[in-house]
């Protein structure tokens, strides 16, 4: 799956794909959006891109099960399930296989970025670096 956090500031994701048993490094799970907002995503990774031409298009998208975005701005941030309905969400806040062990880490201080390398020591589809953006 994936790991993406956020603290307040900076949103930050893992850069690991798992397909079966392989797992190898893509570039970001980090998008931006035209109009200024940031998104990560975990679930199926080509998701995430129809899930940018959604919000910016209006692009029919049905996401996979297991599917969720989380959408930060410098007004707050969002969840997106499967429903593609907004949540408000309060930062420390983290999505994915790896989330409790993000929010935990953030939860006792550390940094988006440090979260989600946390996570990756403790989550087997968390991994291959990370990368953040500052709302």
């Amino acid at each position: 799956m994936s790991t993406v956090a956020w603290d307040g500031k900076n949103i930050s994701a893992d850069k690991q794909v798992t397909a079966g048993t392989l797992k190898f490094s893509v570039g970001t799970k980090l998008r931006l959006i035209s109009d200024g907002r940031v998104c990560g995503g975990t679930g199926t990774y080509t998701d995430l891109d129809l899930f940018v031409e959604w919000v910016e298009h209006g692009k029919a998208f049905e996401p996979d099960d297991d599917f969720e975005a989380l959408v930060v701005s410098k007004d707050g941030a969002h969840l997106y399930d499967v429903r593609l309905r907004p949540i408000p969400v309060q930062a420390p806040f983290a999505i994915g296989s790896g989330s409790d062990f993000a929010i935990g880490a953030m939860a006792a201080g550390a940094s988006a970025s440090k979260a989600v390398g946390i996570a990756t020591q403790y989550n087997p589809n968390t991994g291959f670096g990370v990368d953040s953006i500052r709302i």
